[in-house]
């Protein structure tokens, strides 16, 4: 009897000493506030509610199209719902223009031929050597993405006979906008080289 009350009184100890020792750890890993960043969140999922917004303050280009935008934090998480691409098929002649910094991302509504869900989540990095545009997807878009890189580091001259590759395939040669900045097109996901 006396072991058996000897086992019982260490193993309730080392439970307390183990109890004292968690409530102490969460009160040192909580003696401070807790920091919140202050940036906006990294996804982008564009409703159809956001998109009815933007296209009704859509400006026209220069080409007399109504472009709707729509800002993103990042590229990190841009995905559109397929009641997002249905909705934007139903409008006659519009672009939706997505600003994430690095680059913009367009969907001219008549290109659109499958209103199914599309991740156009991607990374994107130039040096002076090339620039990739990885998307995570591989899947196809059901319908033209247009992608301009805004923070294209090759220089004019190397643009001027660049090609781009799709997962190692040459496509053909970068195109250039009308404000000196390459783009690409693209039907479907993969990674795309401009070099």
């Amino acid at each position: 009897m006396k072991k058996n009350t000897k086992k019982l009184t260490c193993i309730a100890l080392a439970l307390v000493a183990a109890a004292t020792l968690t409530v102490a750890a969460f009160a040192a890993e909580y003696a401070s506030a807790p920091n919140f960043s202050d940036k906006p969140s990294q996804s982008t999922n564009v409703t159809t509610g956001t998109l009815k917004d933007a296209i009704k303050d859509a400006a026209e280009n220069d080409k007399g199209v109504a472009v709707a935008t729509i800002e993103a934090a990042s590229t990190n998480n841009i995905t559109l719902s397929a009641n997002v691409m249905k909705a934007l098929a139903d409008k006659e002649n519009v672009i939706l223009s997505i600003e994430a910094g690095s680059v913009t991302i367009e969907i001219n509504s008549a290109s659109i031929i499958n209103t199914k869900k599309i991740n156009l989540s991607m990374d994107v990095k130039s040096t002076d050597k090339k620039t990739v545009i990885d998307f995570r997807s591989n899947a196809d878009f059901g319908c033209d993405v247009k992608v301009v890189i805004n923070n294209c580091k090759l220089s004019e001259k190397q643009l001027e006979s660049a090609r781009v590759y799709l997962d190692g395939e040459d496509i053909g040669a970068v195109q250039i906008d009308e404000n000196g900045l390459p783009f690409i097109i693209a039907s479907k996901g993969g990674k795309y080289e401009i070099k």
